[in-house]
């Protein structure tokens, strides 16, 4: 994996995004978009995208393109998990 920028050099809307697929990539086990959104702008704080609404529609895009694609699985109701870590929670 490459290094992330974060802060103020995220400059960029390829930055942005790298940010946003490391938070959701990370995510060790039940996730909201909302909780990937806090965590991401708080990568972003001293970028021009700290406080931008493009954070809020690009992972809502990046979760939709995942989930698409088979790497999240949804609940229907809001809540995420990644495919590699979803036998996880069948084992509660």
């Amino acid at each position: 994996m490459c290094k992330i920028k974060t802060g103020e050099e995220v400059k960029h809307r390829g930055d942005l995004q790298n940010v946003i697929t490391s938070v959701i990539l990370r995510q060790t086990g039940v996730f909201t978009k909302d909780a990937v959104v806090e965590q991401t702008r708080k990568q972003l704080i001293g970028s021009k995208y700290e406080s931008s609404l493009d954070v809020n529609e690009m992972v809502t895009e990046t979760l939709n393109s995942l989930f698409n694609v088979n790497a999240v699985k949804s609940d229907g109701h809001g809540k995420y998990q990644l495919c590699a870590s979803w036998p996880a929670i069948n084992k509660r």
